[in-house]
């Protein structure tokens, strides 16, 4: 039996062999291992993983033992322009900035973890009731800290009596295996002039998304756009942090089509295949280390070739270690060493632009793909 794409119900879904030999990483950044079967829907390009028996043991073991960020309820940084600032910081900024929202309002978000996002939202809104959509109660007490925090649903099919003026998805659609079903759901959900927020990893330009082993689908802008409006949503699609992709939903949205946003998901492919190729066979004559500590760096870890170290500039990680190998802040490099910097060219060119003096004092390698 065919497997039926997620977004369009066409059987026209192409198997990609040569991912079967990638390694993987769970999207709580934890090694995890090849084997795994992912496709292209030809009739609507959605770039998807095969949901059979063997994709759904995955991940239960990868939800069973998930956490995504260390402590309580730490966000993760994203740096722009060489300035530190948290996701959720961002996108409540993005937000406001966006959507006329009022003095009173009730909020769900669906996929809440640990709360960053609904603690960053209060201090813009701080009148606003707090609702989360988690399918467990693993977090409960952090979010109830919020003293705008109102419930935890823990199923879809429970919320029946409320509605809300705003529902959020944060990096969460990807993991569903019926995103349109449940994007139906949620907006009957909204009041009439309720609106949507969506957050997903942007596949066209982070060839690592694909190797996320619970990562159901993988978008592109075109991809997104698609499924939600076959979700009946109007929608605005846009960059607004690097590699990621924003989507605003809702009455008055400029619902243009996105155009000339096509890629070819065999480059990527290609790509991870030569990055394993490179690190794997790399010379054991130097110590050599990855520039990051997320996604890209624990993929890493899962080949052959020891790495000696990792490098951070977010500086609550420096002097941690990840896989029992040091965390260093970049003037903290070995002399001589080789540095691998997992990352597009135009972010690598930054990279070694600001890291040009420490580059040249301590004779380091740095290591662009291309």
């Amino acid at each position: 039996m065919k497997n039926k794409c997620i977004c369009c119900a066409s059987s026209e879904i192409v198997e990609l062999k040569s991912f079967s030999n990638l390694p993987r990483v769970s999207s709580d950044s934890k090694p995890f291992r090849s084997g795994g079967r992912i496709g292209r829907c030809n009739a609507c390009g959605l770039v998807q993983k095969f949901i059979d028996r063997k994709f759904m043991d995955e991940i239960t073991e990868i939800y069973g033992a998930y956490d995504m960020y260390d402590g309580d309820t730490t966000d993760q940084p994203i740096f722009i322009n060489g300035k530190e600032l948290t996701r959720s910081k961002i996108l409540v900024g993005e937000l406001a900035a966006k959507y006329t929202l009022p003095e009173y309002g009730r909020l769900l978000e669906i996929g809440a973890g640990k709360g960053a996002f609904l603690e960053e939202f209060s201090k813009y809104f701080p009148n606003w009731k707090l609702n989360s959509l988690e399918y467990d109660d693993k977090y409960i007490n952090l979010l109830k800290r919020n003293q705008n925090f109102e419930k935890n649903y823990t199923n879809i099919d429970d919320i029946n009596e409320v509605k809300f003026d705003l529902i959020v998805a944060i990096h969460t659609i990807e993991h569903i295996l019926d995103p349109i079903g449940n994007i139906k759901k949620a907006k009957k959900m909204l009041k009439d002039d309720g609106k949507m927020f969506f957050q997903v990893p942007d596949v066209a330009n982070s060839p690592f998304d694909i190797i996320i082993a619970d990562h159901v689908s993988h978008f592109n802008r075109q991809s997104l756009k698609q499924l939600l409006t076959r979700a009946g949503l109007h929608s605005e699609v846009q960059i607004v942090i690097p590699k990621e992709i924003t989507a605003y939903c809702g009455g008055g949205i400029d619902d243009r089509l996105i155009i000339g946003n096509d890629f070819d998901i065999v480059q990527n492919l290609n790509y991870l295949h030569r990055i394993m190729n490179l690190i794997k066979n790399y010379s054991k004559d130097y110590e050599l280390g990855i520039y990051g500590t997320t996604i890209a760096a624990n993929w890493l870890s899962n080949l052959d070739r020891a790495i000696s170290f990792y490098v951070e500039d977010d500086l609550t990680k420096v002097g941690k270690t990840l896989h029992e190998k040091k965390i260093r802040a970049t003037e903290d490099l070995p002399v001589g060493a080789h540095v691998f910097l997992p990352f597009s060219n135009s972010t690598n060119n930054a990279i070694i632009k600001k890291l040009a003096n420490i580059i040249q004092a301590k004779n380091i390698k740095v290591i662009p793909l291309d």
